[in-house]
């Protein structure tokens, strides 16, 4: 698989450049500010359940990533927009709310399904403090 790293700016309008690399941990802006790293697998077909997800990040010194505000949002979103089809598929997951369970307990934000069911988002979120 490949990784997908950036910094997370201050102001939004300053987004750092963003640039796949292989197997690589960088963050342009420095380690004093959060960094993201999105892991991208090429096998789409790799499907894991909460936990399963949630241990999978642990393992690599992260955790899966809880969106807590519109511009962190629309940081994420930035992040996919600039994949191009070579970089592969990322890890991104849903579920149904069956026992809901937060990363982050100061979380209010809820999601939905389209249907109007609540659910959740996931993605893999590592913060870097080399």
């Amino acid at each position: 698989f490949s990784l997908f790293t950036a910094c997370k700016p201050d102001v939004l309008s300053i987004l750092p450049v963003v640039q796949t690399f292989t197997s690589q941990q960088i963050c342009k802006r420095g380690t004093e500010k959060p960094c993201y790293k999105i892991a991208y697998f090429q096998d789409a077909r790799r499907k894991l359940n909460f936990e399963d997800a949630s241990r999978a990040c642990r393992s690599d010194g992260g955790d899966l990533l809880s969106i807590e505000s519109k511009t962190e949002q629309i940081l994420i979103e930035n992040f996919i927009h600039e994949l191009k089809a070579s970089d592969g598929d990322f890890w991104i997951g849903l579920r149904r709310d069956q026992g809901y369970e937060e990363i982050n307990g100061d979380c209010p934000s809820q999601y939905y399904w389209l249907d109007g069911s609540r659910g959740l988002s996931f993605l893999c979120d590592l913060h870097f403090s080399e």
